[in-house]
């Protein structure tokens, strides 16, 4: 029976042994599990499929891994945990937990999960942005995954702000091999590796390539430069990414010399940049930027009120030490303050930190008859210098020399030209109407860095004055002094000057005295009070003509140099005639003495000249060129005359004497009356 039952009986399992089994096999799942965790996490990285591959290029950085991302309700997803993730390797792995029991796809595809809800699905990427759509319980959200094979991070990457002359260091972490550039500003840029990888961030296989620009430092605005292009290559394959934009802020420093703003013919001077001169004044009178004796010449001219141009930052002292100036790029040497006796200085450049445009433009308006004007009218795009020249004009000593001597054995120019400085456009119909009574016709000639308007004259030596101003509208507007209109007449001159406006400048006058001697008699006089009294009759004899004359002066009063160049000016005059008296250390020089200084002076001077000659009145007579202040004046014709020298007793009687006087007024306007007739109808 013993031996039945032991037949029949069922054996009892070895636990132990179950158990150990069970151990075992979940041992090998476990380690199964990290193994394809680990792949997952770090895949080994492949290059992109096509040999060449270029990424997108950014203009801003796109959002990192931390900027969490609102997944749909009941998925957890622990990887990616950012809407935008950037990774080296060439795939990436989901993780997360879920409702099993719920629709999970990424990209369409049909995510397996354990029972418990946890999840991991590996995808390869291609080179550059890939997208993911992962799709949960009828919720959709996207994540953008770049696989970056080439480049690793670069910097800087968002847009930034620098000061100009600051240098910007660039970084590229690429895999160690690749070549790396960066573009900017015109500029390509090949990095290099840095010298101390230790002290930078990049991962294994990857080196840290770097380079720099150094921004400009004579910037006088804010300069947008861009974005800055990073391009690396590796094994073939190319990517190119592009930083934020760059700004430049405008430069506090003004620049010594700056020859890219300064033109390289005409006659421009490099004086820097940034650094701007305003003509403040009613106009700043200019001199050769060589000529340092204080003076300006024929050859010269005035700038008006709001001219702009580059100056130099050094003020520039005269040989007498008694003015100071500034170059203007555009070749002119021009006061910063004038001398304005007997009162204090007047300033001309008000000078300022600033940034003028890189050329000017010129639109041709009009040319008008005014009456007494011929008005030329243009357009500006800013108020550039210009410069005004009487050509085909021969002076005796061209480049002034000793003395300064500009004279001229005659008036014979035939035409005028200007120049506009810096004008690379000139618009417009070049249209002289027939009637005009100076010009015949107008051309233009394109130049390398201007342009010159040549007007031409009716008649050789036809040309009267001129004067300039930019008017309410801000247009350049040219005033020239048309031929005086006169008809001879019965009386004792045999002119009639009525429309004719004549200014007497009077010589001195209160505080400035001018020369003070005495006749044989003991009797002393200033040269202010026998200024003033020639003046008045002077003035009667013009007027006897029909003319209009001012003095500005009719008594012993103090007149600035401004106060008498406004007058002029405002006063709209013909002529002006200077009324002095000479004095010399040289107690024999005697005579009378006429100067100008425009050649269009030259003419009336002469008249003034020839007639004091022939009226007998002095030993001797002559005509010179000289730069008294008022004859420097461009409006009209000017004569200075000195009538006699003070400083001898034969001629200081004579100055003394009523009736020499009266015929002195007399002769001098015997001249004036003789200019007058050549334009008698």
């Amino acid at each position: 029976m013993e031996h039945r039952r032991g037949k029949y009986r069922k054996k009892a399992p070895n636990m132990q042994l179950i158990l150990l089994g069970l151990i075992a096999v979940l041992v090998v799942l476990l380690i199964v599990m990290v193994c394809i965790a680990v792949s997952s996490g770090r895949p080994t990285p492949t290059q992109p499929t096509e040999s060449s591959t270029t990424a997108e290029s950014s203009s801003t950085t796109p959002p990192t891994s931390s900027t969490v991302t609102t997944a749909p309700a009941g998925l957890d997803l622990l990887f990616p945990t950012g809407s935008y993730t950037v990774t080296t390797e060439d795939s990436i792995t989901f993780q997360g937990n879920s409702d099993p029991d719920l629709p999970l796809t990424i990209n369409g595809k049909t995510v397996a999960r354990n029972s418990d809800g946890s999840f991991t699905y590996q995808a390869q990427l291609n080179s550059g942005e890939n997208i993911f759509e992962v799709a949960y319980n009828g919720e959709t959200v996207s994540y953008t995954v770049e696989y970056r094979y080439v480049v690793e991070y670069f910097s800087p990457s968002d847009a930034q702000t620098y000061g100009s002359g600051a240098t910007i260091f660039f970084e590229v972490s690429a895999r160690t091999g690749s070549t790396v550039t960066a573009a900017f500003n015109g500029t390509t840029i090949t990095m290099d590796k840095g010298a101390n990888q230790s002290g930078f961030g990049a991962s294994e296989g990857f080196t840290i390539y770097v380079g720099e620009y150094t921004l400009t430092n004579i910037n006088t605005s804010d300069l947008e430069l861009g974005a800055i292009t990073f391009t690396a290559t590796y094994n073939g394959v190319t990517e190119t990414y592009s930083s934020g934009n760059i700004l430049c802020t405008k430069s506090a420093q003004i620049l010594a010399s700056d020859p890219s703003v300064t033109p390289s013919t005409g006659g421009y001077l490099d004086v820097g940049s940034g650094y701007i001169g305003e003509v403040i004044n009613y106009s700043a009178e200019t001199m050769y930027s060589w000529d340092n004796d204080g003076y300006s010449h024929p050859v010269n001219n005035y700038l008006p009120q709001g001219t702009l141009d580059y100056v130099s930052t050094d003020i520039l002292t005269s040989n007498d030490g008694k003015n100071n100036y500034r170059l203007m790029r555009c070749g002119w040497r021009v006061f910063t303050k004038k001398n304005n006796p007997p009162a204090a200085k007047t300033t001309v450049l008000n000078c300022y930190i600033g940034k003028l445009p890189d050329h000017n433009e010129i639109g041709f308006v009009s040319m008008e008859n005014q009456g007494q004007y011929s008005v030329m009218t243009l357009d500006v795009l800013w108020k550039a210098p210009f410069r005004l020249l009487l050509e085909a004009q021969d002076y005796r000593n061209p480049n002034g020399g000793s003395g300064r001597s500009y004279q001229v054995s005659a008036f014979t120019s035939t035409y005028l030209d200007i120049t506009f400085c810096y004008a690379t456009v000139f618009t417009g119909d070049l249209v002289i109407p027939p009637d005009n009574p100076l010009f015949s016709h107008a051309t233009l000639t394109q130049n390398e860095s201007d342009c010159t308007l040549r007007l031409h004259f009716k008649e050789a030596g036809a040309f009267y004055g001129w004067d300039a101003n930019y008017n309410a509208q801000g247009q350049l507007c040219f005033k020239f002094l048309n031929p005086p209109k006169v008809t001879k007449s019965d009386n004792a001159y045999g002119v009639d000057l009525t429309g004719i406006k004549i200014m007497l400048d009077v010589g001195h006058g209160g505080v400035d005295g001018g020369a003070v001697k005495s006749t044989s008699a003991g009797i002393r006089y200033t040269e202010a009070e026998r200024n003033l009294n020639l003046s008045t009759l002077l003035k009667a004899e013009l007027e006897s003509m029909g003319a209009t004359v001012l003095m500005n002066r009719e008594d012993n009063s103090t007149r600035t140099v401004d106060e008498r160049i406004l007058m002029m000016r405002g006063s709209n005059v013909d002529l002006l005639i200077a009324v002095h008296h000479n004095s010399n250390s040289n107690n024999t020089a005697n005579g009378f003495c006429s100067f100008y200084y425009s050649p269009f002076s030259h003419v009336v001077t002469h008249k003034v000249n020839d007639a004091t000659r022939a009226a007998g009145i002095y030993n001797s007579s002559s005509v010179g060129w000289h730069v008294y202040y008022m004859g420097r004046q461009t409006y009209c014709p000017v004569v200075l005359t000195e009538n006699g020298y003070m400083s001898n007793l034969a001629d200081m009687d004579a100055i003394a004497d009523q009736a020499t006087n009266v015929k002195k007024a007399q002769a001098i306007a015997r001249g004036i009356a003789d200019y007058y007739l050549l334009f008698a109808e």
